[in-house]
């Protein structure tokens, strides 16, 4: 079995999902938390957003595992 690494975006505050999905692939990470607050989700959830976010995670092969609720 393959151990798999994930990064969680609240770790990066003051980046965007695209700057942090980006350092995270250029790190080598297998997935990402997106952090589930502003700036990186803003409320109400906009689901075309999170869509934006899931396919430029998936272009850079990053699979968004998770929404930090906290």
């Amino acid at each position: 079995m393959s151990s798999k690494v994930g990064v969680c975006a609240v770790a990066f505050k003051d980046k965007t999902p695209a700057e942090i999905i980006t350092l995270a692939a250029e790190a080598g990470a297998d997935g990402i938390e997106i952090w589930g607050q502003p700036p990186h989700i803003n409320y109400p959830v906009n689901t075309a957003e999170c869509e934006r976010i899931r396919g430029f995670g998936e272009s850079k092969g990053i699979e968004i595992i998770a929404l930090g609720s906290y």
